[in-house]
């Protein structure tokens, strides 16, 4: 499981690092602890949808994480 949650979390990294390379980023984000958060996000996703399957909750909380990596500035 540790090498399949490496791979998501490195993968969620690469394109993160294309975002900050296109200045879609700020430069004061962490790039590999934001990769972390979505890592876990993805994970805890996949256990509370199987409990709580209403898709607003479910989106409001992705558009606050995302939104997260968006408010940090320069």
């Amino acid at each position: 499981m540790r090498g399949v949650l490496s791979l998501v979390e490195d993968g969620f990294l690469q394109g993160l690092r294309a975002a900050a390379r296109q200045g879609e980023l700020s430069s004061a984000l962490d790039l590999p602890a934001a990769a972390a958060m979505l890592t876990m996000l993805l994970e805890g996703l996949q256990v509370i949808v199987k409990a709580d399957s209403d898709p607003r909750r479910l989106i409001a909380a992705v558009d606050t994480a995302l939104l997260s990596l968006a408010s940090v500035r320069d």
